[in-house]
């Protein structure tokens, strides 16, 4: 956040505060996942060795059910609300595949973190192809004279090609 009192004016306090709420615990959810994973299968393990885990054991765990409960919640519910009708109908893979992911942005944050730490000036930057791909071009070709594409305005990110589409809300 550049201009936190900025936001606050164009959010009003009670956006802003969900905002940061809403930030906030993605960033420590994802950090928390491996531990909450590891907190609970070693509860998992214990039990079915010794029948018996001590209470602080359980309310650990269960705070990790809980954080991880939540964030893949959250996660789908924001998820699914972004979706067209018909998209919705291959919503399951995202479900079936949201483990993975979560366990991927962890691995992610962690390593980013770690990066912060041993080299603060360093910047990972994803590589991308020096031309332009055939569809660009074609894309390129294609616009009138206003630079728009079919009447609608073509939108391109710093590294690819990207079409803005409007969803109804």
């Amino acid at each position: 956040m550049r201009e936190p009192s900025r936001l606050w004016r164009e959010l009003g306090p009670a956006s802003f505060m969900a905002f940061q709420v809403l930030f906030l615990g993605t960033i420590l959810s994802v950090l928390i996942h491996p531990l909450a994973l590891v907190t609970i299968l070693y509860v998992l393990a214990k039990l079915s060795v010794a029948d018996a885990v001590h209470m602080s054991e359980l309310a650990i765990a269960a705070v990790g059910v809980a954080t991880i409960a939540l964030g893949y919640g959250a996660f789908l519910a924001v998820g699914r609300a972004t979706l067209l009708r018909g998209e919705r109908k291959r919503f399951w893979k995202v479900v079936v595949l949201t483990p993975f992911h979560w366990t991927l942005l962890s691995w992610a944050a962690w390593r980013a973190i770690l990066d912060l730490y041993r080299r603060p000036h360093q910047w990972n930057k994803t590589p991308h192809r020096r031309g332009r791909p055939a569809a660009f071009r074609k894309l390129l070709s294609s616009r009138d004279q206003a630079g728009t594409l079919d009447g609608a305005p073509i939108i391109f990110s710093s590294s690819s090609p990207m079409l803005s589409r409007s969803r109804p809300s």
